[in-house]
């Protein structure tokens, strides 16, 4: 029912928050056994007895592996993926010793799993069992979880999935709707990087023998084209309302000023009798009385830049979490340095190509008038049949 959350969207409700909340544990998860990882094998190429006793392991399995070679010294295995160094064992030996250290995290983990927690955390210690770490699939988790979120609350408060964006008269707002989308996609993102280098971090040299006092550099910097980005996607929409605030109630047309001899005002604002009528036409098509059949081209642009602009930052933010190889978490685990030092930036011109569309945008929704704008909409056509009956027409 509509003005209600009914059971159903309920139920998507509460599984869009596990599952949020499950792609950020998971993310928190690999940071952590990663981390670990890393700790563990800068230590462990040394000398270690449990390390050492891996590899003769690994090599009485399959005497040809390639880090066999190394069985008798170890400690070789220490200037794995070290700038500069060009006596460093081979990519493939590299590979193996760092399998081997990552299987030991991972029993020492799963030894400890049980339970309901234990399963949990045995999905995301399989999530992290791989040798190069790709953060996609948690992130479109996170997408996914957000995006039934909004429908399931939509539907159930407006009887339309679409109801989050949906706008006082009851339409589907494109400046509401893209406001969404920047916020899922940025959101989630930062989401990602922030938690992965939060499990990472807490295994690092730097933080452990510090005693993790390198808070202030955990979280991926934001840089300040993101703000701007995310406070346009803002104030767009609270532009909008002013403006569909201003609009007349009833047919009149409500003039504003001149433009090039031609007065130019708002109209009257098409509006959906329910909020069920709301529909993605919406994005095309103009929203006053005058328009409500006519395709708006500014409307169009809008949304063909936002696309555009939308897919080309999502490439970017994926392209960022794709293999987290050994080099960079060995890296950030000697030296305290962030996995993710910042989110990817959209820079000046890709910002500057959303204000002119969000600009134009707006001014479309200034529509042109007649020379007597005060006039109800219709008038003239009624003038014209009274003096059509009283000739006889």
């Amino acid at each position: 029912m509509q003005g209600r959350l009914g059971w159903i969207p309920a139920i998507i409700v509460s599984v869009s928050i596990l599952c949020f909340s499950y792609g950020l544990y998971s993310v928190y998860m690999a940071g952590s056994i990663l981390g670990e990882t890393s700790r563990s094998f800068s230590s462990n190429v040394g000398g270690s007895s449990d390390f050492q006793a891996r590899i003769a392991e690994s090599c009485a399995a399959n005497p040809r592996g390639a880090v066999c070679p190394h069985q008798e010294n170890p400690g070789k295995l220490a200037s794995c993926w070290a700038k500069g160094d060009a006596d460093a064992p081979g990519e493939a030996a590299c590979a193996q010793a760092w399998s081997l250290a990552l299987s030991a995290t991972v029993e020492e983990r799963t030894k400890r799993m049980q339970g309901l927690p234990g399963w949990i955390d045995a999905r995301a210690v399989k999530f992290a069992n791989t040798s190069t770490q790709a953060l996609q699939a948690p992130y479109l988790l996170l997408l996914a979880s957000l995006a039934a979120l909004f429908a399931a609350i939509g539907y159930g408060v407006t009887g339309s999935i679409w109801g989050i964006a949906v706008n006082q008269n009851r339409r589907l707002s494109l400046s509401q709707s893209q406001a969404v989308l920047w916020s899922t996609l940025i959101i989630s993102g930062y989401a990602v990087m922030a938690l992965f280098n939060v499990g990472a971090m807490a295994w690092s040299s730097t933080a452990l023998d510090t005693g993790l006092d390198t808070g202030k550099e955990i979280f991926p910097d934001i840089d300040w084209s993101i703000f701007a980005l995310m406070g346009l996607a803002a104030a767009v929409p609270m532009t909008t309302s002013v403006i569909t605030g201003a609009r007349p109630l009833d047919a009149s047309y409500a003039p504003k000023g001149m433009i090039g001899g031609a007065q130019v005002g708002l109209a009257a604002p098409e509006r959906n009798e329910v909020a069920q009528k709301a529909s993605l036409f919406d994005l095309f098509l103009g929203e006053d009385i005058k328009t409500k059949d006519r395709i708006d081209l500014t409307r169009v642009q809008n949304l063909l830049f936002s696309v555009l602009l939308l897919m080309a930052y999502s490439s970017a933010l994926v392209s960022s979490l794709h293999l987290l190889g050994p080099g960079v978490l060995l890296d950030s685990a000697s030296t305290g340095v962030r996995v993710f030092e910042a989110m990817p930036s959209p820079g000046a011109n890709f910002l500057t190509l959303a204000g002119l569309a969000n600009a134009a945008y707006l001014i479309g929704k200034f529509t042109p008038g007649k020379a007597n704008p005060a006039q109800p909409a219709g008038a003239d056509d009624a003038a014209a049949a009274d003096q059509n009956i009283g000739a006889g027409i």
